[in-house]
C-alpha cells in the first residue's frame, strides 16, 4: 500500500492507535447512533478525468473526534483512487491508498469538527480508468466524538459511473 500524508513519529502512531482504540471500547450509551455515507456528482466521470466524493457522518452529537474506515472500489479497473483528504484538522492521522486503487484505509484522532449534524469526515478523489460502472462503498470500523465516546454506525455506499 502507498502512505499518503502518514506521521512518520512512532509515537504519533503509538497516540494515534491508543485514540481509536479509546474510541472503539468507550460505553454504547455515551454517543447516539449515526450513519456514515458517500456523497458524489450525480455526473458519471469521464475517462482520465476525476471526481471527488465526500464521506459523511450523519448526525454527529459530539462532533467526530476520531475514525478507522475503509472506501472501496468494486471494480478498481474502472475506478481507482488516487487521493484522500482529511476533515476536521486531525492531530494524527494516517492514510493508504491500495497500489491498483481498489481502496484507501483513513484513521484519524484528535479532530476539530461541527458538533452537531452532518459532518463530512474526509473527501475522497477518484478517477475514472474505462467506460463502465463500479460500486463504491465505505466500512467503518470506530467512530467516536470529540469526547472519545463511540458511535453506533451503520454504513452504505454510492455508486459511481464512467464514461
Amino acid at each position: 500500500m502507498t502512505s499518503i500524508d502518514t506521521p512518520t513519529a512512532p509515537a504519533t502512531a503509538a497516540l494515534l492507535g491508543l485514540l481509536l482504540l479509546t474510541a472503539a471500547t468507550a460505553p454504547a450509551a455515551a454517543a447516539t447512533d449515526t450513519s456514515v455515507r458517500l456523497a458524489a456528482a450525480e455526473e458519471p466521470t469521464a475517462v482520465g478525468e476525476t471526481t471527488t466524493v465526500a464521506v459523511v457522518v450523519e448526525s454527529a452529537d459530539g462532533g467526530v473526534g476520531a475514525y478507522d474506515l475503509t472506501v472501496a472500489v468494486e471494480g478498481p479497473d474502472v475506478a481507482s483512487v488516487v487521493d484522500v483528504a482529511v476533515a476536521g484538522g486531525p492531530g494524527a492521522r494516517d492514510v493508504e491508498i491500495a497500489p491498483d486503487g481498489s481502496n484507501a484505509s483513513v484513521r484519524a484522532a484528535l479532530m476539530d469538527t461541527d458538533d452537531a449534524g452532518e459532518v463530512t469526515v474526509a473527501t475522497v478523489t477518484v478517477r475514472g480508468e474505462s467506460v463502465g460502472s463500479a460500486d463504491l462503498a465505505v466500512s467503518v470500523e470506530t467512530l467516536g466524538d470529540e469526547r472519545g465516546r463511540a458511535y453506533a454506525v451503520t454504513g452504505d455506499g454510492g455508486r459511481l459511473g464512467s464514461r
